[in-house]
């Protein structure tokens, strides 16, 4: 029986209800630049954070009924995406903006508020995107090292930003995984100058034990110089298509629509429809938050026998240190078909991501081998 796009949407339950230093400009592609330089086919990627169980058959169901919707333009989908994370949320629409990606909205809110001379402070190391791209169009990126257990120096960040335009908090922080506290982090935002705009990035929020309970999104209303950011690319296993979504005081959302490309519509209608499904699919979110904590008991256990320092993660990803493994470990994993992260201004630490468990069994069977 035909459905038109209305009714599937209906009958799916998706339907609408009412120490600093300035850093040098970079490439935003810089922030990639090492996450695929191997072929996929064959080769165990844990290098990028995906989800290695996604999307789940529910995505994928929406995705193959959508397909013939493709010869519409998305704006009555994108609606009702954005009406239904109104709802889960329980924030306006208004108060809502998706994009192509959390990196979309991450480049609008970086050429929104801090580019020709702005100053956006973030912490170091920290998810270096918006900073890149900003710095692309004159922005300064003021740097506070993270204190000494990688978590974020508020302090630090707090007088870095009193004169900045912005300042940028990935909580959980990638690629440490370390986490504030939400108290904590509310705190530290009420602190912040008003002229100051703040950028939450909750891309791994899902993963943590508290999950979204511990979000900062229900304080935009009352915060207008607050931004949270999320993204459908991690647990909901939707990476390769491109579906991030903010909130903000509308009138900030109004802002960040200055800088959109493609009339809002430059996100497909299939990655619509899945996002959808995901967001309705929370039994795959509970599969995968559980199965990501399985993986990560195997890599400390392993990493603790071999006394490997590494720092307990709240995310899908684990950062250790490499001084216990021979040099050139990452080239030499890739060799065995293994992609794991490393950063060229972070020498001695690297980043493994979660994958199933029998890639993780296979990832701490190899690199035993290259211990000193």
């Amino acid at each position: 029986m035909k459905h038109s796009r209305r009714s599937w949407l209906k009958n799916a339950g998706i339907a609408s209800a009412g120490i600093v230093t300035t850093a040098p400009a970079f490439s935003t592609n810089r922030a990639f630049s090492k996450y695929h330089e191997s072929e996929v086919n064959g080769q165990i990627l844990l290098n990028s954070n995906e989800n290695a169980y996604g999307p789940s058959q529910a995505v994928i169901e929406a995705i193959n009924h959508s397909v013939k919707e493709s010869n519409r333009y998305p704006w009555q989908t994108r609606q009702v995406l954005i009406d239904r994370i109104s709802k889960n949320e329980g924030i306006p629409s208004d108060s809502i903006i998706l994009g192509a990606g959390s990196t979309e909205i991450l480049q609008l809110a970086g050429l929104a508020f801090g580019a020709r001379g702005g100053k956006i402070v973030s912490s170091y190391p920290t998810f270096p995107l918006m900073m890149q791209h900003a710095s692309t169009f004159d922005a300064q990126w003021m740097k506070v090292p993270l204190d000494k257990d990688f978590s974020h120096n508020l302090d630090g960040l707090l007088e870095a930003c009193r004169d900045a335009q912005l300042v940028y908090f990935c909580n959980p922080n990638n690629p440490t995984g370390t986490k504030t506290d939400a108290a904590e982090l509310l705190s530290f935002c009420k602190k912040v100058p008003s002229e100051t705009m703040i950028f939450v990035d909750e891309a791994y929020i899902e993963f943590t034990a508290d999950g979204i309970s511990s979000s900062l999104a229900s304080e935009v209303l009352s915060m207008p110089n607050l931004v949270v950011a999320r993204t459908f690319s991690k647990i909901y296993g939707l990476a390769g298509l491109r579906v991030g979504y903010a909130y903000a005081h509308p009138e900030i959302i109004k802002q960040l629509k200055r800088y959109h490309i493609g009339f809002e519509i430059n996100m497909p209608t299939t990655s619509l429809y899945a996002a959808l499904a995901a967001a309705d699919d929370q039994t795959f979110v509970e599969m995968c938050k559980k199965e990501n904590s399985k993986a990560k008991d195997l890599i400390y256990e392993a990493f603790d026998s071999w006394g490997v320092s590494y720092i307990p993660s709240h995310t899908s990803f684990i950062y250790f240190e490499t001084k216990n493994f021979q040099p050139e470990l990452v080239a030499t994993l890739d060799k065995h078909r293994i992609s794991i992260r490393e950063y060229d201004d972070q020498p001695g630490y690297a980043r493994v991501s979660m994958g199933t468990i029998e890639q993780v069994r296979q990832f701490t069977s190899t690199i035993r081998q290259f211990r000193l």
